[in-house]
Parts: C-alpha cells; sequence; structure tokens
C-alpha cells in the first residue's frame, strides 16, 4: 500500500488528473476491502504516506538540484484549461484565442485571471454551457486514436520492403483498429451495465465512479480525446468480466442443449 501511495505521488507531478481519481482509489480500500476497520485505517494512512512521500522526495530533489526551497516540481498543471475548456466556440479544447489570451497576462496573475475568465463566460451562458456538456463527453470519450500515427511513424520503413510502399495504409488500419478494439470494450461494458444478471457488482461500481470522475471536472476542463486514458484498466476489467461471462452462458447453453438431445434421442430408442 505504501508503494502504490509512493507511485500516485510521483504519479501527480507527471500527470495531475490522477487526483481525480483519489477518491476511487480510496473507495476501494473503504468500500470494497472486506477488511477489519484498523486493517482499513493503516491501509489509508499507508497510501497517504507513500503519496506524501513521493511528493516530498521530488521536491526536496528539486530543492537541492536548484540551491533553494521550492514547491515548483509538484506544480505540474495551471489554469489554462478552465480557460480553454470555457471556449464553446473551441469545443473545449485548446485554442490559440485563449493560449493568447493566457499569455498575454502577467506570469503572477495568469492562473487568477483564467479562472475569473472562466467564472465570467458561465455567468454570462450558463444554458449555453449546459447544453455544450453532451458535446464535451462526446469528444473526451468517443475517440481511441489519438497518438496511433506517432506510436508507430519512427519505424523504418525501408527495411520493411512489404509494407513500404503501403506506409499510409498501414497508419490508416493501425487508427481503425484501435479504434474498433475500443468501441468494442465500451459496447462490453455497457451491455454489462444493461444486463442485471451479470455479477461482480465491485468492478462496476469502480467503472461507473471513474467514468462519473473523469467527466465532472471536464463538464468546466479542457478535452482531449487522450484524457480518458487514465480510466481505460477500468472498462477493460468490465468489459473483460462481460465477455467471461458470456462466455460461460455460452458454454452452459451448449451443455443443456446437448444433454436435451442426448435425452431425447434415448427416448426415441
Amino acid at each position: 500500500m505504501y508503494s502504490g501511495g509512493l507511485l500516485f505521488g510521483i504519479g501527480l507531478t507527471i500527470r495531475s488528473s490522477l487526483a481525480f481519481l483519489a477518491p476511487l482509489l480510496l473507495g476501494i480500500l473503504v468500500f470494497i476491502d472486506h477488511s477489519a476497520i484498523s486493517q482499513k485505517i493503516y491501509r489509508i494512512i499507508a497510501v497517504l504516506a507513500g503519496t506524501a512521500t513521493g511528493l516530498l522526495l521530488l521536491a526536496g530533489w528539486h530543492s537541492a538540484s536548484t540551491g533553494r526551497l521550492t514547491l515548483a516540481a509538484l506544480q505540474s498543471q495551471d489554469a489554462f484549461p478552465f480557460l480553454s475548456g470555457t471556449n464553446i466556440e473551441a469545443e473545449g479544447g485548446w485554442n490559440e484565442e485563449d493560449a493568447a489570451l493566457y499569455f498575454s497576462w502577467q506570469a503572477s496573475e495568469r492562473d487568477r485571471l483564467a479562472i475569473a475568465e472562466a467564472v465570467r463566460r458561465v455567468r454570462e451562458n450558463p444554458l449555453g454551457m449546459t447544453l455544450f456538456i453532451p458535446h464535451k463527453i462526446a469528444i473526451l470519450m468517443g475517440d481511441q486514436t489519438y497518438g496511433n500515427t506517432w506510436s508507430i511513424y519512427p519505424i523504418n520503413w525501408r527495411n520493411l520492403t512489404i509494407l513500404r510502399d503501403q506506409r499510409q495504409e498501414v497508419l490508416d488500419a493501425n487508427q481503425y483498429l484501435n479504434q474498433a478494439v475500443y468501441i468494442l470494450l465500451l459496447a462490453l461494458a455497457a451491455y454489462h451495465f444493461l444486463d442485471y444478471r451479470l455479477p461482480a457488482p465491485a468492478i462496476s461500481a469502480m467503472a461507473i465512479f471513474s467514468v462519473i470522475l473523469l467527466i465532472l471536472p471536464h463538464t468546466i476542463l479542457e478535452v482531449q480525446s487522450r484524457y480518458h486514458h487514465i480510466i481505460l484498466p477500468y472498462i477493460v476489467l468490465v468489459a473483460g468480466q462481460d465477455l467471461l461471462e458470456l462466455v460461460e452462458r455460452s458454454t452452459r447453453s451448449r451443455i443443456a442443449i446437448n444433454q436435451q438431445n442426448f435425452q431425447e434421442a434415448g427416448r426415441a430408442a
């Protein structure tokens, strides 16, 4: 538990959006873990201590390397996502207009002014912002192709004589395959929740909670399709549980049919 918290603390300095999942991780320790209360408390303290240690280690290392005490290593995120996330014309994504506005302000005032401007936009157009939320969710959850081209772009295509002349086709196929697998995972996960007979309520609760924790802050913050990657493990868990249950049902159905056919053949004989 301590080592998990340590990695979580370090991860926060790399990708601050991990903080959105902190309630889920604590919820797992409190509600899904069936240990005694004293054991739960111990594990929660261990996770929190590990997280604090990770943050302090990075802050200490950065302070030692700069020669002065600073917490700059822990400040991995600014307030720009508030600004871009409330820009309806830019579909809640990064845009040059907001970037120019953000960097036109003094560095010491940027974050405060960005939040103030975001609040102003919401207050002036609350209905528009509310109706904009489903579109932002679609951007956030609908596309799994981000980075696919980059992932295989450095390949030395000259050595792949078979594929050299079909490079673009291979890149396109990679995009389509990745999106198809993602849609399949979402379909299996959706079926899991539509079929009340499926087991594993703990896995279901984790997946639902992770989606909620991801969507809520992004109703205001900037959205990119890659931002849903942090909850993919929970979606995979649900999809895997659903696939396993469907296979077991199919097996039981075939066994029942075979038994029925055997009995009918025996009666006919």
